[in-house]
């Protein structure tokens, strides 16, 4: 055996087959269970529900738990103390840490410096984000926003604690501890076994896992030819008969075919249907085309709190946000708060509600580089989580600046002939 599939094993307890294969067929033998399950959720500096339940999970840890924490990036010192201090009591196990590898080399500073000095032994692995020769043919005709990147957020604790959703863990961050991330809590043994058995397989460089499917909870994984989120998308918003609330870091263009594309079906289902109402929530920063920077570009500086917001008010959005606008969705672009001319906008989820009964969520952005990234969504079917979220997706709509996306002149135009 390799380093890797020696450390996995080492902290895993498990052997290298049955680690792969252990839930190969968790669909059926779960098929009749419930998860129990809490909301996660982070309004910045005011709340902080992830990582204060994070915590308890690994202050409450005895006798070597194992810990598992796959994030794109880390920059938690609070939490670093505490795992370092819960190892050397020997609480947990030496924890596994799996981070995106350019995203690693970018950040890497004294939080990274400070596990791999204190914790004698440690190893932060850094997954890199390859598309096969497959998938080429495929990115000519869907195009990408970004790069690809290990993208999932997941920690796991012990033999039954998870926590699956949008946040990294860097809440400490100067700027990224502001943000507002949404995630579940979910207790349950098959849970994270299945997320222990997506990190080992993306490690070990085998793509493919079953959905993890209970009562209330389907779990799903994706990378490349693999793209579980995006249908768990299309089945639940194809299905919604009154209301689907948006909450989301990126909004841009995703397709389910070639031909057909998530903007396609919501106009298609607001036709369908008069009654249905589509509301949609997306971060300021992250929805609109700046000039000289390409209508498909993401990626600017966060950290520029002198812009003027007025001259990003000019800006247009991107094409699929203006064309849901102009069919009848009511669309918002969320900045900081409404008390101040605050630039950053805190948004970082990646959830939505389908009739006020169930919620998507996770590390999946609505656009095509989540279909070839590594990512892990959700689909939670429970009237509680359902209600809580809906708190939450209210929390932003009234907490938040939330600027309307209008009409276009042309439809406006064409309404009044």
């Amino acid at each position: 055996m390799n380093f890797v599939t020696d450390r996995l094993c080492e902290l895993s307890n498990f052997e290298p087959i049955e680690l792969i294969e252990r839930l190969a067929n968790c669909e059926q033998q779960s098929s009749s269970n419930c998860c129990w399950m809490r909301p996660a959720f982070v309004q910045g500096a005011v709340m902080n529900g992830a990582r204060t339940q994070m915590s308890e999970c690994i202050a409450g840890c005895r006798d070597g738990a194992p810990v598992n924490i796959t994030v794109d990036s880390f920059d938690s010192p609070e939490l670093v103390d505490l795992i370092i201090a819960s190892y050397r009591l020997g609480h947990i196990a030496m924890p596994t840490f799996v981070c995106d590898w350019e995203h690693l080399m970018l950040s890497r500073g004294t939080v990274y410096d400070t596990l791999l000095s204190e914790l004698d032994g440690a190893v932060i692995f850094g997954v890199i984000c390859t598309l096969d020769a497959t998938t080429d043919l495929t990115i000519t005709l869907e195009p990408l926003v970004v790069n690809t990147d290990m993208h999932i957020k997941a920690v796991t604790v012990g033999s039954e604690h998870a926590f699956i959703g949008s946040f990294n863990m860097n809440f400490d961050h100067t700027y990224w501890r502001h943000n507002w991330e949404t995630g579940a809590y979910i207790k349950h043994a098959a849970i994270v076994d299945y997320v222990n058995t997506v990190t080992a397989r993306m490690l070990f460089g085998h793509s493919e896992v079953r959905i993890a499917k209970f009562d209330n909870l389907e779990l799903c994984y994706s990378f490349s030819a693999y793209q579980r989120p995006h249908l768990l998308i299309f089945e639940a918003m194809q299905s919604a008969r009154s209301s689907i609330r948006i909450c989301i870091f990126t909004f841009e263009t995703l397709n389910f075919a070639a031909w057909f594309t998530l903007d396609d079906l919501l106009c298609r289902r607001m036709k369908e249907n008069a009654g249905l109402r589509v509301e949609i929530l997306v971060n300021g920063h992250m929805s609109r085309i700046r000039p000289n920077m390409g209508s498909r570009s993401k990626h600017f500086s966060l950290e520029k709190p002198d812009m003027c917001f007025s001259l990003e008010q000019s800006y247009p959005v991107y094409k699929p946000l203006q064309r849901l606008a102009d069919a009848g969705a009511s669309i918002f672009c969320v900045y900081g708060d409404s008390e101040s001319e605050s630039y950053y906008s805190p948004i970082h989820c990646k959830f939505c509600i389908i009739d006020d009964e169930c919620v998507l969520d996770g590390s999946y952005n609505f656009y095509n580089t989540s279909k070839y990234s590594h990512e892990m969504y959700m689909k939670i079917t429970d009237a509680f989580m359902a209600a809580c979220y809906r708190s939450y997706w209210n929390d932003v709509r009234t907490k938040l600046r939330c600027i309307p996306v209008t009409t276009s002149q042309s439809v406006i135009q064409k309404k009044i002939k």
